[in-house]
């Protein structure tokens, strides 16, 4: 996802369209603005790739991938009193063909957002700070890559080879837990400062049942 996140009064996240709208348009009915005073915010995002293959690979072809994505986040102070508690849910819609899997046959895949189509749970956690934020403790669905092993500028670049590192795809079962992936874990995070931060985390390493199908296939839903 990117951006900062939405605004805590207008629920907007930046960047958005929703802050060139005319107002009716950006919040129907002020639902917005009235979660956002409860600690609920939303985002709606939709990725779009066409892309091709015009020379090496396996063959010739074009392909579209797509992937709306839903999110949705609680200050569960503001919600429910619970100090130093949020939640967090997030869904993805996959569409399209991977240009990677149907003409490429490369290991880090051309798009980032390429995966077998179908609707998954990505995560679903719930997070307790303590010491004025400076540690946290999160537990629930998440994908290792949301947090680990992976450049915070990753999301600028269309390919995938700055996500997930090809060892660890390679080497961990069912490619282990990264998009389109993700299960059930834990992580303790600690930040003294804005430049620094240490995390230990315990996840399943495995995102899929074991059997001869793609393990996309095998788990096409992240509900395992």
């Amino acid at each position: 996802m990117a951006g900062d996140g939405p605004d805590p009064v207008t629920g907007v996240p930046s960047p958005s369209i929703a802050t060139s709208l005319p107002p009716l348009m950006a919040d129907p009915g002020g639902l917005r603005r009235a979660l956002a005073a409860k600690g609920v915010t939303y985002q709606i995002n939709y990725n779009a790739d066409f892309l091709s293959s015009v020379s090496g690979g396996m063959r010739r072809g074009s392909v579209f991938n797509g992937r709306l994505e839903l999110s949705v986040d609680a200050d569960l102070e503001k919600l429910a009193n619970w100090q130093g508690g949020s939640a967090h849910v997030s869904l993805f819609h996959i569409e399209g063909v991977g240009l990677s899997r149907r003409y490429v046959g490369n290991m880090m895949t051309v798009s980032n957002i390429e995966a077998i189509p179908h609707t998954r749970l990505f995560e679903a956690w719930l997070e307790q700070k303590f010491f004025d934020g400076k540690f946290s403790i999160r537990a629930g669905q998440m994908g290792v890559d949301s947090e680990h092993t992976s450049s915070s500028h990753a999301s600028l670049f269309n390919n995938a080879s700055f996500g997930w590192p090809a060892i660890l795809g390679a080497n961990l079962p069912s490619g282990g837990p990264a998009y389109p992936f993700s299960t059930p874990g834990i992580r303790a995070k600690y930040e003294p400062n804005d430049n620094n931060s240490v995390l230990v985390a315990l996840f399943n390493g495995d995102p899929a049942q074991p059997g001869p199908a793609d393990p996309q296939a095998r788990n096409p839903h992240s509900m395992d």
